[in-house]
Parts: C-alpha cells; sequence; structure tokens
C-alpha cells in the first residue's frame, strides 16, 4: 500500500520569490519519505492509477515556506520517517 500521494511542480520561493520546480524524487527526499511509498500525480492527472490502494494516504506538496520537516512533525511525524 502507498502511503503518500507526491504533487511535483512548480512553487513561487518565499525567500527570493522565484519559481522553482520540485519534482518527485526531490519533493519525497524533502518531505523524507521514500519514493517506493509514494504514488506520483503527474500535472493536471485526477486518476488514481488502477490497483493503487491510498487509503489513509498523506498529500505532499511543493511548499513555499520550505517547512517540510515541520508540517511532517505537525501531522503526526510518527508516520514520517526522517532523513539519515
Amino acid at each position: 500500500m502507498k502511503r503518500y500521494i507526491l504533487y511535483p511542480g512548480p512553487v513561487r520561493s518565499q525567500t527570493d520569490g522565484q519559481v522553482h520546480y520540485v519534482g518527485a524524487a526531490d519533493l519525497a527526499q524533502l518531505y523524507g519519505v521514500r519514493l517506493s511509498e509514494c504514488v506520483v500525480m503527474a500535472s493536471g492527472c485526477l486518476e488514481i492509477p488502477q490497483g493503487v490502494v491510498l487509503s489513509g494516504a498523506r498529500h505532499l506538496r511543493p511548499r513555499a515556506d520550505g517547512q517540510y520537516q515541520q508540517q511532517a512533525a505537525e501531522q503526526g511525524g510518527d508516520d514520517v520517517p526522517q532523513q539519515d
């Protein structure tokens, strides 16, 4: 079962005001989750791949504030492994 749904895409940084693209691998790394535990949604895709169970999966998107680990902790850090 997949635990996370990743939504890679552009985000305007609050730090420098520029638009950056955050890909799936980078997004998983920022949140400290394994890419193998993720379903990656293509831009504009609304359908979940057939046969994928997403009950209770967390939705992870690029964040303008860059507070990925803080958000993970607020959502129940025990479910989101930290990077070594």
